[in-house]
């Protein structure tokens, strides 16, 4: 997956996630930013439609297709997510406790992107 830089987050923001099957599972609602390198990581996604449930998502593999975004994990893994405290960004061991659910190996815990500047009409999201 190529670096997803700020405009295509921008543009990914709001889009619907699908899993490797093609199933809907949400839409991201932001992005956690790799504490080392800076790098988009994980995507949080609000998966209930009726409610305001989300999961982590991890995006090194996540490919835009007609509109939405593919991932590689299934509708079920990411529902079956652990939930974690953010505070604005992911501690090591929350980012540790999700990796383990994935299968994930890389560990250095991810901020959240910066808040839009303001008056762009994007919603905020608070840093730590």
């Amino acid at each position: 997956m190529p670096v997803l830089d700020p405009a295509t987050r921008d543009r990914w923001r709001g889009l619907v996630v699908v899993d490797r099957d093609g199933v809907t599972i949400g839409t991201v609602t932001s992005f956690y930013l790799d504490r080392v390198s800076g790098v988009p990581t994980w995507a949080l996604v609000l998966t209930g439609w009726f409610t305001d449930r989300t999961a982590f998502v991890p995006i090194r593999d996540a490919a835009e297709c007609d509109g939405e975004i593919k991932v590689t994990w299934t509708r079920a893994e990411v529902r079956r997510a652990p939930r974690v405290e953010t505070f604005g960004g992911l501690s090591p061991a929350a980012e540790r406790t999700l990796a383990v659910h994935y299968g994930l190996h890389r560990l250095a815990g991810a901020d959240a992107e910066p808040a839009p500047a303001e008056g762009d009409g994007k919603p905020e999201t608070t840093t730590g």
